[in-house]
This record gives structure tokens, sequence and C-alpha cells, in this order.
């Protein structure tokens, strides 16, 4: 009896399929209450297709960011790992140099000095005479 009386609630017009009455959103009325649910299913079913596309797009905008944000600490990484590597030659020069130093001096090839004498780093002045032309040669680096 309640679903009689609900679905009497709605009127039944006549039906129209003049274009201007769809216009002016005079819909026509559902007549049996099946026709009542099937409309709020589909309202439902709407409803919940519209917000799982709406999740699916803001699930992806988070994906979007994360990978930037992965790919910018990859980037870094890959940076880092090409000066460690400029490094590690230097300092795998520098350790050679070491050990060859060392292996030289337990040798007893090159003896390390007792005594550091400290040179006067300012240049003398060295006149060299040119007796066939007569010229001045002024001092020069090395000589």
């Amino acid at each position: 009896m309640a679903h009689a009386k609900v679905a009497s609630n709605y009127k039944v017009q006549p039906k129209n399929n003049n274009s201007s009455e769809l216009i002016k959103a005079n819909f026509p009325v559902y007549r049996s209450l099946k026709n009542i649910r099937l409309a709020n299913l589909n309202k439902f079913l709407s409803f919940v297709l519209a917000s799982t596309m709406f999740f699916s797009f803001a699930m992806y905008c988070f994906v979007v960011s994360k990978q930037k944000q992965l790919e910018a600490v990859h980037f870094a990484t890959k940076t880092l790992n090409n000066e460690n590597l400029d490094l590690k030659t230097t300092v795998d020069y520098l350790r050679s140099f070491d050990n060859v130093n060392e292996k030289i001096i337990a040798s007893g090839n090159l003896q390390q000095p007792m005594k550091i004498i400290e040179v006067n780093t300012k240049i003398p002045e060295i006149n060299v005479k040119v007796s066939s032309k007569g010229r001045e040669i002024g001092s020069m680096l090395g000589y």
C-alpha cells in the first residue's frame, strides 16, 4: 500500500513528443514505482561514477607530482655520482703518488732532508754583456 501511495503522488501526463515542452523543462513524469527506483538508481550510479572520476583525477595528480619529485632526486643522485667518480679518480691518483713515494723511501733510494732551507723569492738582477754587439740583457726567469 505504501508503494502505491508514493506512486499515486506522481501525476501521469500524456506523452508529448513536442520539443518545445522539453526545452521548457517539462519532462514526462514517471508512471510506476519501478521507473522511480530505476531513476534513483541511475542518479546514485551517476554520483558514484562522478566521484570515482574525481578521485581518479586526484590520484593521477598525486602520482604525477611524486614522479616529478622522483625524477629530481634521480637527477641529483646521478650528478653526485659523477662528481664522486671525478673525486675518486683524483684520490686514486694521489694515493698512487703517495704509494710510490713511500716505496722509494722504504727502499732507501731517496732520503728525507734533515733541514729545510728557505730561499729568497726575489729575482736577482743579472746583467749579461754581449761583447760583439755591446747590448746588455736584463735578468730572465730561470737563469
